[in-house]
């Protein structure tokens, strides 16, 4: 088991992972999937829709300093298993903006 602890507030519960990343929404046969905040480790945040702990479906991805890329940038838009696929808005902290379709990005 990946998971070092588990609370349950109403519908939502928290998972903490030992990897340091932390959980917050709905579970499915005890998966991390439905919608949900996910903050990694490195300071990356995830919010929107999960399938088995995967970033799956439409949501938004905030980078952290720490983060190996895009630092201080975010997304929103389409996921395929972790990565950014379909239509989407990359911005970056310099303030460009990249819209259009993401592919195995």
């Amino acid at each position: 088991e990946n998971g070092i602890k588990e609370t349950t507030v109403g519908q939502a519960s928290t998972f903490l992972l030992r990897d340091g990343t932390k959980y917050t929404g709905n579970f499915s046969d005890g998966e991390i999937t439905g919608q949900g905040l996910k903050e990694y480790g490195d300071g990356r945040v995830y919010k929107g829709s999960l399938v088995e702990g995967e970033m799956h479906g439409n949501g938004s991805l905030f980078y952290s300093k720490e983060s190996k890329e895009e630092k201080d940038s975010s997304y929103e838009g389409q996921f395929h298993l972790n990565s950014r696929e379909g239509q989407g808005v990359l911005t970056k902290i310099n303030g460009d903006v990249y819209t259009g379709t993401f592919q195995n990005n």
